[in-house]
């Protein structure tokens, strides 16, 4: 996401999420992080696959000891993988064996901060991608400035207008590629503690490749006198 002037005015969080400060990103194939310890970063930790793929450990950012094993043996079973020094740092996983790496394969997995980097991708699996389906995620504006926010604008990149379109507080569903766009989503005003809901549609056709980072692919501009 792109803010212009006074950009630190405002913050982002899917609704509901607001306490999960952290998003966890992996690039891991048959691994989706659902949620992680919030004391956990931020920073850069790894996960590695053993026995062919079907045995996961988890080791936190700074840390030197991968933890125990956590083995999955059927498609989408959700575990806890804890690092090897701290019990208090730990992800849960879901996991597809016949898509894990074969061997003893690390990837690294990214903590970082929301707030000022965008939002955690979700809501997609490997079901998803072979069936087909739609799916909306909200997102909510919080004015945490001293100012009131004037003109507030957000469009979606047009790299994903095609298949994913936006509303903002419960509008018209639309698909606008730039801020000049006829249906750019707009609000007048955002008072000091007050908030605007904007929530993407996104449709996956059967077999189709879901693109992770479809929540980093949206702008917004606004003025903050």
């Amino acid at each position: 996401m792109q803010q212009y002037q006074q950009a630190g005015a405002l913050s982002l969080y899917a609704t509901g999420q607001r306490d999960q400060m952290l998003a966890a990103l992996t690039h891991f194939p048959g691994v989706v992080i659902l949620r992680s310890a919030g004391g956990i970063g931020p920073g850069v930790g790894y996960l590695r696959a053993v026995n062919n793929g079907k045995r996961l450990q988890f080791k936190a950012p700074g840390g030197d000891t991968f933890g125990p094993f956590h083995e999955f043996a059927a498609a989408a079973e959700i575990g806890m993988l804890i690092d090897g020094e701290d019990v208090n740092k730990w992800l849960d996983v879901k996991a597809w064996p016949a898509f894990l790496p074969a061997g003893q394969v690390t990837f690294p997995v990214m903590f970082r901060n929301k707030r000022g980097n965008g939002l955690v991708p979700t809501g997609f699996d490997a079901d998803d991608c072979d069936g087909g389906t739609t799916k909306n995620v909200a997102v909510a504006v919080f004015n945490y400035g001293a100012h009131t926010v004037f003109d507030f604008r957000a469009w979606l990149d047009a790299s994903i207008a095609s298949r994913t379109d936006m509303n903002i507080d419960g509008g018209a569903f639309v698909s606008p590629d730039s801020e000049t766009h006829a249906d750019v989503c707009t609000k007048s005003q955002i008072a000091p503690g007050g908030t605007a809901t904007l929530v993407f549609r996104t449709t996956v056709a059967p077999g189709e490749n879901y693109d992770p980072a479809v929540l980093l692919k949206y702008h917004a501009a606004f003025n903050a006198f």
